[in-house]
Protein backbone atom coordinates (compact mmCIF):
# COMPACT_ATOMS: atom_id res chain seq x y z
CA UNK A 1 0.00 0.00 0.00
CA UNK A 2 1.51 3.32 -1.11
CA UNK A 3 1.55 5.96 1.65
CA UNK A 4 -0.43 9.04 0.57
CA UNK A 5 0.01 10.59 4.01
CA UNK A 6 1.92 9.62 7.13
CA UNK A 7 -0.10 7.39 9.46
CA UNK A 8 1.04 7.18 13.08
CA UNK A 9 1.01 3.80 14.79
CA UNK A 10 2.39 4.96 18.14
CA UNK A 11 -0.97 4.35 19.84
CA UNK A 12 -1.56 0.68 20.62
CA UNK A 13 -5.33 0.85 20.17
CA UNK A 14 -5.60 2.63 16.81
CA UNK A 15 -3.68 4.44 14.06
CA UNK A 16 -3.89 8.22 13.74
CA UNK A 17 -3.06 11.03 11.31
CA UNK A 18 -2.08 14.64 11.99
CA UNK A 19 -4.67 17.30 11.29
CA UNK A 20 -2.35 19.83 9.63
CA UNK A 21 -0.95 17.16 7.31
CA UNK A 22 -4.47 16.15 6.30
CA UNK A 23 -5.42 19.82 5.82
CA UNK A 24 -2.48 20.22 3.44
CA UNK A 25 -3.12 16.92 1.64
CA UNK A 26 -6.75 17.84 0.99
CA UNK A 27 -5.58 21.14 -0.54
CA UNK A 28 -7.77 23.21 1.79
CA UNK A 29 -7.44 26.96 1.21
CA UNK A 30 -9.06 28.02 4.50
CA UNK A 31 -6.54 28.58 7.34
CA UNK A 32 -6.09 25.44 9.42
CA UNK A 33 -7.55 26.72 12.71
CA UNK A 34 -10.69 28.09 11.13
CA UNK A 35 -11.13 24.96 8.99
CA UNK A 36 -10.60 22.57 11.92
CA UNK A 37 -13.04 24.45 14.16
CA UNK A 38 -15.63 24.14 11.38
CA UNK A 39 -14.94 20.40 11.03
CA UNK A 40 -15.52 19.96 14.78
CA UNK A 41 -19.03 21.34 14.33
CA UNK A 42 -19.91 17.99 12.71
CA UNK A 43 -19.82 16.41 16.17
CA UNK A 44 -16.24 15.27 16.69
CA UNK A 45 -15.19 15.03 20.36
CA UNK A 46 -11.80 15.90 21.84
CA UNK A 47 -9.95 12.99 23.50
CA UNK A 48 -12.22 10.58 21.68
CA UNK A 49 -11.96 11.48 17.99
CA UNK A 50 -8.88 13.69 18.28
CA UNK A 51 -6.20 14.90 20.69
CA UNK A 52 -4.94 18.49 20.70
CA UNK A 53 -1.17 18.93 20.48
CA UNK A 54 1.04 22.00 20.44
CA UNK A 55 4.61 22.93 19.62
CA UNK A 56 6.69 26.11 19.45
CA UNK A 57 6.77 27.89 16.13
CA UNK A 58 10.21 28.02 14.48
CA UNK A 59 11.63 30.57 12.05
CA UNK A 60 13.13 29.53 8.73
CA UNK A 61 16.59 29.51 10.38
CA UNK A 62 15.37 27.09 13.08
CA UNK A 63 15.09 29.66 15.89
CA UNK A 64 12.33 28.72 18.31
CA UNK A 65 9.65 31.37 18.85
CA UNK A 66 7.46 31.78 21.96
CA UNK A 67 4.25 31.31 19.95
CA UNK A 68 2.52 27.94 20.01
CA UNK A 69 1.21 26.19 16.92
CA UNK A 70 -1.68 23.82 17.56
CA UNK A 71 -2.18 20.56 15.74
CA UNK A 72 -4.47 17.60 16.26
CA UNK A 73 -3.95 13.85 16.19
CA UNK A 74 -7.02 12.42 14.46
CA UNK A 75 -8.41 8.91 14.50
CA UNK A 76 -8.70 7.29 11.09
CA UNK A 77 -12.49 7.27 11.50
CA UNK A 78 -12.48 11.04 11.93
CA UNK A 79 -10.08 11.48 9.02
CA UNK A 80 -12.39 9.40 6.77
CA UNK A 81 -15.42 11.50 7.69
CA UNK A 82 -13.53 14.74 7.12
CA UNK A 83 -12.49 13.50 3.67
CA UNK A 84 -16.13 12.69 2.85
CA UNK A 85 -17.28 16.13 4.03
CA UNK A 86 -14.95 17.85 1.54
CA UNK A 87 -16.96 16.43 -1.42
CA UNK A 88 -13.92 16.58 -3.70
CA UNK A 89 -11.93 14.14 -5.81
CA UNK A 90 -8.91 14.48 -3.53
CA UNK A 91 -11.19 13.91 -0.52
CA UNK A 92 -12.54 10.70 -2.05
CA UNK A 93 -9.00 9.54 -2.84
CA UNK A 94 -7.84 10.01 0.73
CA UNK A 95 -11.01 8.45 2.15
CA UNK A 96 -10.31 5.29 0.14
CA UNK A 97 -6.75 5.35 1.40
CA UNK A 98 -7.91 5.51 5.03
CA UNK A 99 -10.33 2.64 4.39
CA UNK A 100 -7.40 0.53 3.21
CA UNK A 101 -5.38 1.57 6.28
CA UNK A 102 -8.23 0.39 8.52
CA UNK A 103 -8.59 -2.85 6.62
CA UNK A 104 -4.89 -3.61 7.04
CA UNK A 105 -4.97 -2.60 10.72
CA UNK A 106 -7.89 -4.94 11.42
CA UNK A 107 -6.53 -7.90 9.46
CA UNK A 108 -6.01 -11.13 11.49
CA UNK A 109 -2.26 -10.96 10.93
CA UNK A 110 -1.96 -7.37 12.19
CA UNK A 111 -4.27 -8.06 15.13
CA UNK A 112 -2.20 -11.09 16.17
CA UNK A 113 1.02 -9.12 15.80
CA UNK A 114 -0.30 -6.40 18.12
CA UNK A 115 -1.49 -8.99 20.62
CA UNK A 116 1.96 -10.62 20.70
CA UNK A 117 3.64 -7.25 21.07
CA UNK A 118 1.29 -6.37 23.93
CA UNK A 119 2.03 -9.68 25.66
CA UNK A 120 5.77 -9.16 25.21
CA UNK A 121 5.57 -5.63 26.66
CA UNK A 122 3.53 -6.92 29.60
CA UNK A 123 6.15 -9.58 30.35
CA UNK A 124 8.94 -7.00 30.17
CA UNK A 125 7.02 -4.68 32.49
CA UNK A 126 6.49 -7.49 35.02
CA UNK A 127 10.17 -8.41 34.81
CA UNK A 128 11.12 -4.79 35.45
CA UNK A 129 8.74 -4.58 38.41
CA UNK A 130 10.23 -7.77 39.82
CA UNK A 131 13.73 -6.41 39.33
CA UNK A 132 12.82 -3.37 41.44
CA UNK A 133 11.31 -5.35 44.36
CA UNK A 134 13.51 -5.81 47.43
CA UNK A 135 14.06 -9.18 49.10
CA UNK A 136 11.45 -10.19 51.65
CA UNK A 137 12.03 -10.36 55.39
CA UNK A 138 12.10 -14.17 55.09
CA UNK A 139 14.66 -14.04 52.28
CA UNK A 140 16.88 -11.70 54.30
CA UNK A 141 16.59 -14.06 57.27
CA UNK A 142 17.68 -16.95 55.04
CA UNK A 143 20.55 -14.84 53.69
CA UNK A 144 21.71 -14.03 57.21
CA UNK A 145 21.55 -17.72 58.04
CA UNK A 146 23.74 -18.51 55.02
CA UNK A 147 26.25 -15.92 56.26
CA UNK A 148 26.29 -17.59 59.67
CA UNK A 149 26.72 -21.05 58.17
CA UNK A 150 29.64 -19.87 56.03
CA UNK A 151 31.35 -18.23 59.01
CA UNK A 152 31.01 -21.44 61.05
CA UNK A 153 32.24 -23.48 58.09
CA UNK A 154 35.39 -21.36 57.86
CA UNK A 155 36.10 -21.23 61.60
CA UNK A 156 34.52 -24.32 63.00
CA UNK A 157 32.40 -23.98 66.11
CA UNK A 158 33.81 -23.09 69.47
CA UNK A 159 36.70 -20.82 70.38
CA UNK A 160 37.85 -19.88 66.86
CA UNK A 161 34.32 -18.87 65.90
CA UNK A 162 33.85 -16.87 69.09
CA UNK A 163 37.00 -14.89 68.24
CA UNK A 164 36.61 -14.45 64.47
CA UNK A 165 32.95 -15.21 63.72
CA UNK A 166 31.85 -11.57 63.89
CA UNK A 167 34.76 -10.49 61.66
CA UNK A 168 33.83 -13.08 59.03
CA UNK A 169 30.16 -12.14 59.07
CA UNK A 170 31.09 -8.49 58.56
CA UNK A 171 33.40 -9.40 55.66
CA UNK A 172 30.70 -11.48 53.93
CA UNK A 173 28.11 -8.71 54.38
CA UNK A 174 30.60 -6.17 52.96
CA UNK A 175 31.13 -8.46 49.97
CA UNK A 176 27.38 -8.63 49.35
CA UNK A 177 26.92 -4.87 49.67
CA UNK A 178 29.83 -4.22 47.28
CA UNK A 179 28.52 -6.76 44.75
CA UNK A 180 25.06 -5.19 44.58
CA UNK A 181 25.91 -1.55 45.32
CA UNK A 182 23.80 -1.30 48.49
CA UNK A 183 24.41 -0.09 52.03
CA UNK A 184 22.54 -2.93 53.76
CA UNK A 185 21.61 -6.49 52.85
CA UNK A 186 17.89 -5.74 53.15
CA UNK A 187 18.27 -3.40 50.13
CA UNK A 188 19.28 -6.27 47.85
CA UNK A 189 16.74 -6.80 45.01
CA UNK A 190 14.60 -9.92 44.88
CA UNK A 191 16.00 -10.63 41.42
CA UNK A 192 19.51 -10.71 42.98
CA UNK A 193 18.59 -13.07 45.82
CA UNK A 194 19.93 -16.30 44.29
CA UNK A 195 23.18 -14.57 43.33
CA UNK A 196 23.50 -13.28 46.91
CA UNK A 197 23.10 -16.80 48.30
CA UNK A 198 25.80 -18.03 45.92
CA UNK A 199 28.19 -15.25 47.02
CA UNK A 200 27.72 -16.34 50.64
CA UNK A 201 28.36 -20.00 49.86
CA UNK A 202 31.44 -19.36 47.70
CA UNK A 203 32.96 -16.66 49.93
CA UNK A 204 36.71 -16.96 50.54
CA UNK A 205 38.43 -14.76 53.14
CA UNK A 206 41.52 -12.73 52.28
CA UNK A 207 45.02 -13.96 53.15
CA UNK A 208 45.25 -11.96 56.38
CA UNK A 209 41.95 -13.37 57.67
CA UNK A 210 42.96 -16.91 56.69
CA UNK A 211 46.20 -16.49 58.66
CA UNK A 212 44.24 -15.30 61.71
CA UNK A 213 41.97 -18.34 61.47
CA UNK A 214 44.95 -20.68 61.21
CA UNK A 215 46.67 -18.98 64.15
CA UNK A 216 43.56 -19.34 66.33
CA UNK A 217 43.27 -23.00 65.39
CA UNK A 218 46.94 -23.51 66.24
CA UNK A 219 46.50 -21.87 69.63
CA UNK A 220 43.41 -23.97 70.29
CA UNK A 221 45.24 -27.14 69.35
CA UNK A 222 48.22 -26.20 71.51
CA UNK A 223 45.96 -25.51 74.51
CA UNK A 224 44.46 -28.98 74.24
CA UNK A 225 47.86 -30.75 74.25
Amino acid sequence: MNDLIKVNYDKADRPTVMGRELHKALEIKTPYKKWFDRMCEYGFTENSDFVTMDKNVRRADGTEMPQKQYDHQLTIDMAKEICMIQRSDVGRKYRQYFISVEKQWNSPEATMKRALRFADNTIKQLEQELADVLITVEQERTLRNEIEIKAIDLCGSGRVYSVLGTTLRILIIAKLCEAFGVAKTNLIKASQYNAAIEICRSFKPDKNTRNRINNERFLLKSARQ
